[in-house]
């Protein structure tokens, strides 16, 4: 783990829900070492766009309209195979 992806995996630690973070001058190589660093314990969103690297942490509420609309979405899947 290199120091500069080791500040960003601190950084994901601190963040607090509805939070965003963003980065500028990332390599390609310093995404997908941060990636692997990061591993599966943190639940944020992550984009990489030109050396522009963008971490979000869903607010509660983001989460609590999330699985409502999955649910919806179910129901009505099972609805149409019927």
């Amino acid at each position: 783990m290199t120091t500069q992806t080791s500040n960003y995996v601190d950084a994901v630690s601190r963040m607090t829900p509805g939070s965003t973070l963003t980065f500028s001058n990332v390599s390609w190589s310093q995404y997908e070492e941060f990636l692997s660093d990061l591993g599966d314990g943190y639940a944020v969103r992550i984009t990489y766009d030109r050396g522009r690297l963008e971490i979000m942490s869903p607010s509660l509420n983001h989460e609590m309209y999330k699985d409502l609309l999955l649910l919806v979405a179910c129901q009505v899947a099972d609805e149409i195979s019927l």
